[in-house]
């Protein structure tokens, strides 16, 4: 179910990412598709806590977690088997554009239109490292 779906993601790509920021604010911002891919429309739940548009999304390698991360700054874990959101990661101050997983899903990483990228701490949801220097987003 990953592979497709992060296949169905890139083939989507920049339709999918301007599609979720016309999106009004009473809309969920993530559903979670069925494994039935082929089948448009197919949702198994909604994963809801984000307060803007979810801009990136990553998949643990087994897939039971997924990244999300918005443009109300901030980086959230989910639970894919129970939609529960475990952890929130806070501490960018503009939009999280792109958010990846370590392959033994212990590290995450975000990145923000703040210039910086973020090193994490799953199990803890503490921030690890900061890494600076680009002048504009990330």
């Amino acid at each position: 179910m990953r592979s497709q779906l992060a296949g169905r993601l890139i083939e989507k790509g920049q339709r999918l990412r301007n599609h979720l920021l016309a999106t009004p604010a009473n809309v969920p911002w993530l559903e979670c598709l069925t494994s039935g891919l082929d089948q448009p429309g197919a949702v198994s739940m909604t994963l809801r806590g984000h307060t803007e548009a979810v801009l990136s999304v990553a998949i643990s390698q087994d897939g039971t977690r997924l990244l999300s991360g918005s443009a109300d700054n901030s980086m959230r874990m989910w639970d894919l088997r129970t939609g529960e959101e475990l952890t929130q990661f806070t501490g960018h101050r503009r939009s999280v554009t792109d958010v990846k997983m370590s392959p033994d899903g212990t590290v995450a990483v975000s990145c923000s239109i703040d210039g910086t990228v973020r090193i994490w701490d799953v199990a803890s949801g503490k921030q690890m490292s900061v890494l600076t220097g680009h002048s504009v987003g990330v």
